[in-house]
């Protein structure tokens, strides 16, 4: 069976929009990666107030405010889901 190969020569504009496209997406999706394997899956308020780039008290005020709140309260410390928290974050 033989391959075929069929050669587009797009407009230098979409060419561009296209790579540009592209480059955000690999961008977007690599940053994702460095802070997926930067935090743990269970974070602590300290971890989470880092990972969203807010203060300790803000994520405190927050599990106050929010009782949908992805956190769950064991003796005394909390311990915040991060893939719900992206969840939480992205319907508010």
């Amino acid at each position: 069976m033989k391959d075929f190969t069929t050669i587009v020569q797009l407009p230098d504009d979409i060419n561009k929009a296209i790579v540009k496209a592209v480059n955000n997406a690999l961008i977007t999706a690599n940053q994702q990666l460095v802070k997926s394997t930067k935090y743990p899956m269970y974070m602590n308020i300290k971890q989470t107030a880092s990972y969203l780039g807010v203060s300790y008290n803000t994520i405190k005020k927050w599990i106050n405010r929010y009782p949908d709140f992805p956190c769950k309260a064991i003796d005394g410390s909390y311990h915040i889901n991060r893939e719900a928290l992206d969840r939480f974050m992205t319907n508010k």
